[in-house]
């Protein structure tokens, strides 16, 4: 044998299809179905090498019958070739050739010499390796099972030369190896092993990417600097990031890539380049045959929409390709669709478009059960910047709902009376179908089953169609499998919180009978800490079951199921320094530290400073929602604070401790001691002189009990979009506790969060409160009720809403007398808002809002023509540093000398 003539060979193979800018080519590439002459013609035009970049070229007309021409010349040749006893073998490796994730487990093609099959010995004298540049050889070699010396025989050599290439291609650092056997002397020979090393990916750039942040270009990315070149995964890239753009409206985008080769260092660079064109817009969207349901109410349902004046609010109006992808109809159909696919039903439990999807489970809604929608027909409008949409429809005819029957898979009986267990479904006889309510009754009838333990119970359904008359009759079927208990509960997602913290809100434990209602339970519980963003409870066959019996159950007639809780955590930190400025307390200064899940044990912890021209507020907190794993609460506040009102300025300095105990899930009830030194000093921001009222006291101590009563179903305590909050709480204040004052007051509160369409979200409040006292001293003017301001009415000034008395100013007492606001002994005040979510991913929400309220003399009574109203907006962001608010409120009645608008900005929650 002579060096030259390869003793065996393997070659990756080329990529399927053929595109340019593959690690063979080196030129762009293109995600784009060519024709077998299409792809000829551009690789053979497109290979045009200058300074090792692989560039496109456009294809001239004369050139385009080339590849027939070239194709027949081939055919030709190829006779005299097959006629011969023997191919010529090839003398190189072929340095173009695909990546070694194409191999897909290919076997080695070995160009085997023509002869018999000899015995004689033969002695390799040594083996050599060619073409490494990263690779020491040493390296390669050691992984070769030969060792210079070795016998074998003369007809194994192929074998061996086999066995070369096979520990070659495992490391999967070569494209190419060819094996060469060259005679040294009779009975000896040199094997060469000539390789071809993969490229490397040095650097992957991006260019054209105008539209779409570079970041969410590159998740996209299926190739990575450091791995290999590979061509599949450059154009899986490009399609990825092709769908990309699609989903964001870039229709027509186009996305190619260009490779620069290093041969001398085997790496590469990869640039990919992106066309993002214009933003294709849904001009119209066509239904045709439907005659039942209007345009309107069939473009309604869909997620697509045609442009309009308003389509710039999130990006409304944009060809979106994602909603004419696939996905499964299981999410819209359920049970009784997967039932009906089967008869029918078309293709409902395969995968069908999202907006046909949406258009015929409509119908489904209004009886139309043999609706038929055809694939949608897009076209391009001529200036390719918007699309019309082009739907056929086959309503067939409405069905109304005959019998109505619940059986049971084995005979049994059902376990509930019919009656019971059909109670509150939807679906009723003689009236028109609704799939809507056979998915409804389906999961009420297994809720049922469910909460007796029947973690597994299948409700199915089947169905009879008598279309002469337009009746469907629905049978139920119940398999209630076998009863069910909980075996472990397993926790995950909480990084930060502690188990017990999520596991002392579970209403059902390990070795329960399972209940979903229990389990539906649990989830709001979790939910409504406020630590989570989002909470999943499912079940499993247990993959531990107890290995003895539980007592009183028979292990052969039960099951035993997992619970799994998955959560996704919210930060529930708040960290914040801050200034501001406000035309009511000029420069704001704020620092802020609180924690509602302080080191993930549930706990609430927070430190606050305020200073402004009106008001400084130090203040320390600590919450203990589980004292001691208990069910009892424990909480305190120390407090020193300044406040300038109107007329008067106060200073504070306390504390309180607070006991609480939670009945139940939602009933709370709570004693709190509150203890503080209060020093008044007339003049406030008005600059009073004295004010002719004996029963205002300057300074002095409170102290004081106060019971507490509160009713709480808030679906999230932190940001509420469900449920009620009701307190009553009653506050005695006596000189028997060490205080100086003697006082009652009791407060009524009301707040309900009630969702809406679009995820709106209504909030309602309202407050009652009344202050009184036996003392002749009268009810001392710091803990009177003072209105107005973002807490409680807002487009009025803060605390401007109070009774008043004449009184003079301190720098001239012979001037006009001014009106001294003293607070009210009693406070009525009403909130509604609605808030509309902008960009729910950022926390950002927008207001609208009506207030109501007042405070009221003793010698007033409460009435609602005397209440103040206003009206306003607003916007409100959950920002890293805690939740910001911008409101702008606007008396609706006005008095002189009160301004038009008031726009208050703060750092907390609303009501």
């Amino acid at each position: 044998m002579r060096i030259g003539h390869p003793l065996a060979r393997h070659r990756l193979p080329k990529s399927r299809p053929e595109t340019p800018g593959g690690e063979g080519s080196g030129g762009y590439g293109r995600v784009r179905d060519l024709g077998c002459v299409g792809r000829l013609s551009a690789s053979i035009l497109r290979r045009q090498c200058r300074g090792g970049v692989m560039t496109g070229r456009v294809v001239p007309g004369w050139l385009r019958v080339l590849p027939w021409v070239l194709a027949g010349a081939v055919v030709l040749a190829a006779f005299p070739v097959v006629s011969r006893a023997r191919p010529a073998a090839a003398t190189q490796a072929d340095p173009q050739s695909a990546p070694l994730s194409e191999l897909s487990g290919a076997t080695a093609a070995v160009t085997e010499e023509e002869g018999d099959q000899d015995s004689r010995p033969v002695v390799i004298d040594s083996v050599r390796i060619r073409g490494l540049t990263r690779i020491p050889e040493e390296t390669l070699l050691g992984l070769l099972d030969i060792r210079d010396g070795t016998r074998v025989a003369a007809g194994d050599l192929q074998l061996t030369a086999r066995g070369i290439i096979k520990r070659v291609f495992t490391t999967g650092y070569f494209s190419d190896v060819d094996v060469y056997a060259e005679e040294t002397a009779p009975g000896h020979v040199q094997l060469t092993v000539v390789v071809a090393e993969r490229y490397v990916i040095r650097r992957i750039d991006l260019v054209g990417n105008d539209e779409v942040e570079e970041e969410d270009v590159r998740k996209t990315f299926s190739v990575k600097a450091g791995r290999f070149l590979d061509t599949r995964k450059l154009v899986e890239t490009l399609r990825s990031i092709e769908e990309l753009y699609q989903e964001k409206g870039f229709y027509l985008a186009e996305a190619s890539y260009e490779v620069v080769r290093d041969a001398a260092t085997r790496s590469a660079v990869v640039t990919i380049r992106i066309e993002e064109q214009a933003e294709v817009a849904v001009r119209q969207v066509i239904f045709v045959g439907n005659s039942a349901l209007t345009d309107d109410e069939l473009k309604a349902v869909m997620m697509t929409r045609e442009k309009g004046y308003l389509s710039f609010l999130e990006k409304g109006g944009l060809f979106l390709r994602y909603f004419f992808q696939l996905e499964r109809q299981d999410e819209m159909g359920g049970a009784f669709v997967d039932e009906m696919a089967a008869n029918q039903f078309e293709s409902w439990s395969a995968t069908q478009d999202i907006d046909l999807q949406r258009v015929k489970w409509f119908y489904m809604t209004r009886g139309f059960v043999e609706v038929k929608i055809g694939q949608p027909r897009i076209a391009l409008t001529p200036d390719h910047k918007g699309v019309v949409i082009t739907m056929d429809v086959d309503e067939g005819r409405s069905y109304t709902v005959g019998k109505v029957d619940v059986v049971t898979d084995d005979g049994d009986g059902l376990l509930f009376d019919r009656d019971e267990l059909t109670r509150g479904t939807l679906l009723r006889s003689a009236e028109q179908f609704n799939a809507q309510n056979v998915m409804a009754d389906t999961d009420t009838m297994s809720k049922r089953y469910m909460n007796k333990g029947y973690a597994f119970v299948s409700v199915s359904n089947s169905h009879y169609l008598d279309k002469k008359k337009g009746i469907i009759d629905l049978t139920y079927i119940v398999e209630k499998g076998k009863p069910t208990y909980v075996a472990n509960i397993e926790l995950s997602g909480n990084k930060t919180t502690a188990d017990k913290v999520v596991r002392r809100e579970m209403k059902i434990e390990e070795g329960d009978l399972y209940h979903q209602g229990n389990v539906d339970r649990s989830k709001a519980m979790i939910y409504r800490l406020g630590f989570f963003e989002e909470v999943e409870i499912s079940h499993r066959p247990s993959l531990a079951p107890p290995t003895a019996p539980l007592p009183g159950r028979d292990p052969a007639g039960c099951e035993f199921v997992d619970l799994v809780v998955k959560v996704k955590e919210r930060d529930t930190g708040i960290f914040q320094v801050g200034a501001g400025f406000s035309s009511l307390e000029s420069w704001i200064l704020q620092a802020r530290i609180s924690k509602n899940n302080f080191l993930g044990r549930g706990q609430t912890v927070g430190i606050q400073a305020l200073l402004s021209s009106l008001r400084q507020i130090y203040m320390f907190s600590f919450v203990e929602p589980y004292f001691l794993d208990t069910m009892w609460n424990f909480s305190f506040d120390l407090y020193n604070t300044a406040t300038d009102y109107d007329a008067f300025t106060t200073e504070t300095v306390g504390g309180n401790v607070s006991w609480g105990y939670r009945f139940f899930d939602d009933y709370f009830v709570y004693l709190t001691y509150k203890a503080e030194h209060m020093e008044t000093s007339l003049g406030g921001i008005q600059g009073y002189g004295g004010v002719p009222i004996e029963m205002l006291e300057p300074d002095g101590v409170t102290t004081s009990m106060k019971l507490s009563l509160a009713w709480d179903t808030r679906n999230n305590r932190i940001m509420p979009t469900d449920g009620l909050y009701n307190s009553v709480a009653f506050e005695w204040a006596t000189p028997y506790l060490g205080g100086d004052f003697d006082f009652y007051r009791s407060t009524l509160n009301s707040r309900a969060y009630i969702p809406l369409f679009w995820n709106f979200v209504l909030r309602l409040n309202g407050t009652l409160g009344h202050v009184t006292t036996n003392s002749d001293a009268g009810i001392p003017i710091f803990e009177r009720y003072f209105v107005g301001g973002i807490f409680s009415v807002r487009g009025f000034r803060r605390n401007s809403l109070s009774p008043t008395v004449p009184a003079a100013g301190e720098k001239d007492p012979s001037a006009t007398l001014l009106e001294f606001p003293y607070g009210g002994n009693k406070q009525l005040i009403f909130n509604a808002e609605v808030e509309i979510p902008i960009y729910r991913e950022m926390g950002i929400v927008a207001v609208g809002f009506f207030d109501a309220g007042n405070a009221f003399a003793e010698d007033q009574q409460l009435s609602l023509a005397e209440l103040r109203t206003s009206a306003g907006f607003g916007f409100r962001w959950w920002s890293p540093m805690g939740p910001l608010r911008f409101e702008w409120g606007f008396p609706l009645a006005p008095k002189p000398g009160e301004e038009p608008m008031v726009f208050e900005f703060t750092i907390g929650s609303a009501f």
